[in-house]
């Protein structure tokens, strides 16, 4: 086959056509200063005339390469132009360094990156008619058709807000607190934080009780560090004023601010302890009482409360009413506390075999709970080595150390309490095997050095007893 000959210069021609003809992002792309206003006053007006929402960006066209790089890709792009031509007026606000810029665009660009807070450059900021934010954008990969799809999402935000603001306007009280919230709903926290404080102080105002849950939702952390700080000058106070007046202030804050249930608990046990230290057996009952009166504690703080109560009894002398209380909190089973305690009084109240009963009882019952479990065998041991001697409260903790299915840091506990009641009675050489198993015990290099630590405390003071 016989190709025709072509001219040279029908063949340049037929270059260039299908060069011009060919898809380029270069024969899309558009000088974003021939459509970006860099006049905001003007700007302002246009969309307030039109009602429009503004598209804000802040830039250095010359010197920051992500900022170049959004104008390439998307700013600049016929695609996207397309897409804000309605509904949109551009301002572009330009921090050139590698060219000049009139003292009043650099006055004006200065003024409203400080009012938006704009700290890195590229940065769009979204804007109604009135100028307030209700979106901040960065650079995004994806060109026209990412961005295209962020600015609708927000735009829509934005019209969610207005919506319920527009409703809130119709409303009082409840209902309007109510579409308040949806309108600060609709948009980033973030936002809503800095440029909608007096939406949110006029919800949290319609709120005040937080029957609505709304208070929490706005003001929740910030109410909760104040309660820090006031939780911090309420244990100052207990540490350093007298305890009447530290309990005097307590009762003015109690009185004056709502705590969660957790917070407020803390707060009374802080002013147990200082009725206790003040010697007010009545106040210390009565606010025991109304902490057992409280619904809202577990089980686990039930109990513990029933044992200060208990001590409180038996601290004063009233030893029939401490025990008494224990014995109708036991139960059956559990109350592994409870029973640890009331063992406790017995052995003080000269009832040294029925504590030991009660305890040989409990602790086949606190076989699952080991943090229990060491407590009454470490109680069972101490009243074995003072009633029946060393031999049995060594072969209690031995078997103890034995189970594995203790953890391991409870089981070596009960291998230095067997140590130390070895070295009381000058039995060294056992004592330090004894000491050297709990150290093994550990799994972890961490565990094997805070027990080497205990150790070496325990040998340091025997060698400075002397024994």
């Amino acid at each position: 086959m016989i190709q025709k000959k072509q001219h040279p210069f029908v063949a340049l021609f037929a270059l260039l056509l299908s060069a011009a003809l060919a898809p380029s992002s270069q024969a899309n792309e558009v000088r974003v200063d021939e459509i970006w206003s860099d006049n905001m006053a003007a700007s302002i007006e246009t969309a307030q005339k039109e009602h429009q929402d503004m598209i804000l960006l802040f830039t250095g066209s010359d010197w920051c390469p992500p900022c170049q790089k959004l104008e390439k890709e998307t700013l600049g792009q016929a695609d996207f132009l397309a897409g804000v031509r309605d509904g949109w007026v551009l301002v572009k606000f330009d921090f050139l360094r590698n060219s000049p810029l009139s003292k009043e665009l650099e006055q004006q660009n200065e003024k409203w990156s400080e009012h938006y807070g704009v700290a890195a450059f590229p940065t769009l900021v979204l804007v109604d008619e009135q100028q307030r934010p209700f979106g901040f954008l960065g650079y995004q990969e994806g060109g026209p058709v990412t961005m295209l799809e962020s600015l609708r999402d927000l735009k829509e935000r934005r019209a969610m807000r207005d919506n319920a603001l527009a409703q809130a306007e119709k409303a009082e009280g409840d209902q309007r607190a109510a579409f308040l919230d949806q309108a600060l709903t609709a948009l980033d926290p973030t936002v809503v934080e800095v440029w909608y404080t007096d939406i949110v102080e006029e919800i949290v105002k319609l709120d005040e009780d937080n029957h609505l849950g709304l208070r929490e939702k706005w003001y929740g952390a910030r109410d909760a560090e104040a309660r820090q700080i006031i939780f911090a000058d309420i244990r100052a106070v207990s540490r350093l004023a007298r305890p009447e007046q530290a309990i005097s202030f307590i009762d003015e804050v109690l009185e004056a601010v709502e705590f969660p249930v957790q917070e407020r608990f803390e707060i009374l046990k802080i002013k147990l302890g200082l009725l206790q230290q003040a010697g007010n057996e009545a106040g210390a009952l009565d606010l025991l009482d109304s902490m057992l009166g409280m619904p809202e504690i577990s089980d686990a703080t039930r109990q513990r409360l029933i044992v200060k109560k208990a001590l409180q009894y038996f601290s004063s002398g009233r030893v029939q009413e401490a025990t008494g209380l224990l014995e109708a909190s036991m139960g059956e089973k559990g109350n592994f506390f409870v029973r640890l305690t009331l063992a406790q009084i017995l052995a003080k109240s000269d009832q040294t075999d029925r504590a030991i009963a009660l305890l040989n009882e409990a602790i086949p019952q606190a076989s699952n709970e080991p943090d229990a479990l060491v407590e009454l065998v470490a109680a069972l041991a101490d009243l074995q080595s003072r009633s029946i001697g060393d031999d049995a409260a060594l072969d209690t903790l031995e078997q103890f150390a034995n189970n594995e299915q203790v953890p391991v840091d409870l089981r070596a506990e009960a291998l230095l309490q067997a140590a130390m009641i070895m070295r009381e009675s000058g039995r060294v050489r056992p004592a330090t095997l004894t000491e050297n198993r709990a150290v093994a015990l550990a799994k972890t290099p961490e565990l094997a050095r805070e027990l080497q630590r205990v150790v070496d405390a325990l040998r340091s003071r025997v060698d400075d007893s002397g024994n």
